[in-house]
This record gives C-alpha cells, sequence and structure tokens, in this order.
C-alpha cells in the first residue's frame, strides 16, 4: 500500500502480512480509519500518518520503520514483539496501549502516553539509553534516561492533577505495592464520582497486570467495587 491517501472505512479489519510501503514518490496516509484491526506481522515503513485512529488495534509481531504518526491515537491499542525504530509518536496518543516484548531504536514517545500505558516505563526502561520522550506541544526532548531520572518530581505533578493512573503506574514501576495500591483506589473512587466507567475499567486493568497485590488487596479492591453505592451509580 503506497501514496497519500485516505482509508475511512478500513475498521475491523485484517491487514496481516500486508506492506504499507511509499511510492510514487507519496508517503501519506490522513484521517484513515483503522481502529480494531490486525496488524500481526505488518510493516509500516517510511510513511507521515496523520489524524487517523488505531483504538483498539493488535500489532504483533509488527514492524514499524521511519514513521511519523501525528494526531493519532492508539487508545487500548495492543503491542506484542513489535520492533519500532526511528519513529515519532511524541504527537501521537498512546493512551492505555500494552506494550509486551517490543524493541525500539531512535524512537519518540510523549511523556503522557507512557505514563499512562501498561508496561510502558518497563519498556522505556530498557532501551533508556536509545529512546526519547517529549511533551506533546514542545520541540525539546529528552532522553529516556533523563525521563527516569526525573520521575519523582513528575509524580508530584500528577499528584497535583489527581491523576491516579498515572501516579499508580509510576508507583508500580518502582516496586511501591501499597502506594500503587492507594492510588488504583482513590482513582477507581474519583472515576466513579464522575461516572467514568472506561478509566474504571483501564484502572481495573492496571491492578491485574501487576501480580505484586497481595490476596488481601484484591480483595479489598473486590469489595470497593462491590460497594453498594458504587453499583448504584452505574444504573443512575
Amino acid at each position: 500500500v503506497g501514496s497519500e491517501m485516505c482509508i475511512r472505512d478500513s475498521d475491523n479489519s485484517d491487514f496481516t502480512n500486508s506492506k504499507f510501503l511509499p511510492s510514487s514518490n507519496k508517503n501519506s496516509f490522513t484521517a484513515c480509519g483503522f481502529s480494531n484491526s490486525n496488524f500481526t506481522n505488518a510493516q509500516l515503513n517510511s510513511l507521515n500518518i496523520s489524524g487517523s485512529n488505531f483504538v483498539e488495534s493488535w500489532f504483533e509481531n509488527s514492524k514499524l520503520d521511519n514513521t511519523f504518526f501525528v494526531c493519532c491515537n492508539f487508545e487500548g491499542a495492543f503491542f506484542d514483539n513489535v520492533e519500532i525504530n526511528n519513529c515519532n509518536f511524541s504527537k501521537a496518543s498512546l493512551e492505555f496501549v500494552e506494550f509486551n516484548d517490543c524493541t525500539t531504536k531512535n524512537s519518540t514517545f510523549q511523556i503522557f502516553s507512557i505514563l499512562h500505558s501498561y508496561n510502558g516505563l518497563k519498556f522505556i526502561e530498557k532501551f533508556k539509553d536509545n529512546v526519547y520522550l517529549k511533551f506533546p506541544d514542545s520541540d525539546k526532548q529528552i532522553t529516556g534516561n533523563t525521563f527516569l531520572s526525573i520521575l519523582d518530581e513528575i509524580e508530584a505533578y500528577f499528584y497535583y492533577k489527581k491523576d491516579f493512573f498515572a501516579l499508580a503506574n509510576i508507583n508500580i514501576f518502582f516496586g511501591k505495592s501499597d502506594d500503587a495500591f492507594k492510588y488504583i483506589l482513590l482513582g477507581l473512587d474519583d472515576s466513579f464520582k464522575k461516572k467514568d466507567f472506561k478509566l474504571i475499567r483501564y484502572i481495573c486493568k492496571l491492578a491485574s497486570l501487576n501480580l505484586f497485590f497481595t490476596k488481601s488487596q484484591l480483595s479489598q479492591l473486590y469489595s470497593f467495587l462491590q460497594n453498594s453505592d458504587h453499583l448504584s451509580l452505574i444504573h443512575i
């Protein structure tokens, strides 16, 4: 596949073994719909992709090379054993993406997205000398090493913002299970009050993916979710 084009009706598509490559001196995709699509064994090479949706899409054994994603949404996507080289996600949302056994070289990610992903911090730590991070509206980038060294300062910012998912994620990365669990409960309580049931699902997934929580903590979490006050909000 190549050229400057818009693919609006490709949600729920199967792109297994597909190659997205430039052709005819054009290498852009704009406003494409790829939500809930399968990119197993797919290759995306030397492309500029903008304004496109990859929500809850599946990337497995895939290769992303020399590709720039602008205003793209990968919310809830799954990346398993994906090679990400010379790519730029600094202006794309990777919130609630799950990273498993991925590799990267000379690629740039958005700070907020990594803090709102699953296994994103471990991913950055593994390739900290060869990965970069940016705030979405800034031209300044920092290395993975520098990013990890200032996590304590960043934690204070998210505490001020009451971003409990990011706080839980940071403390999970540091191995502070009690603090992480506290922020998970605070995040759930805040999400119930705001009736943000999608975020409740994402926070529950964060708790379930981290095996260092004790049986007592998980039992407390289950009791919290079964609380009649919380259940009544669902039916309002």
